[in-house]
């Protein structure tokens, strides 16, 4: 999930001027869009420019990306639509979503109760 416009895409570093900058990079067809989001060395600061709770994507919450995600969806659902394949491809989404959420619901729950009689026998 890109965290500047919060469509999916795919995190890469690039050089340019000899520095290493990060982008996400949005699929259209054939051709692609990118998502500029700073310079690698400096993007813990980019969360406070792009207005995310983000500090680092590679150090992040996969709950809080996962809910993000999910509020984002409904979000879309909600606006009108410029063609409707953009609405068929965010109702398509949100049925995924709501087929696996049984299954993930009790995978999450066995690894949580599983997690926490690790840490309790740790102590």
């Amino acid at each position: 999930m890109c965290p500047r416009c919060g469509s999916t895409g795919t995190l890469e570093e690039y050089k340019s001027g000899g520095k290493v900058y990060l982008r996400v990079r949005h699929r259209q067809g054939r051709s692609a869009r990118f998502c500029y989001l700073g310079p690698r060395d400096s993007y813990v600061h980019a969360g406070r420019i792009l207005r995310q709770p983000l500090s680092n994507l590679f150090h992040h919450s996969y709950a809080e990306e996962a809910v993000r995600a999910i509020e984002n969806l409904v979000s879309q659902a909600r606006r009108p639509f410029a063609k409707r394949e953009e609405g068929e491809r965010i109702l398509a989404e949100m049925r995924y979503l709501l087929s696996r959420m049984d299954e993930l619901r009790e995978r999450l729950r066995a690894e949580a109760e599983a997690l926490e009689a690790r840490l309790g026998q740790a102590e």
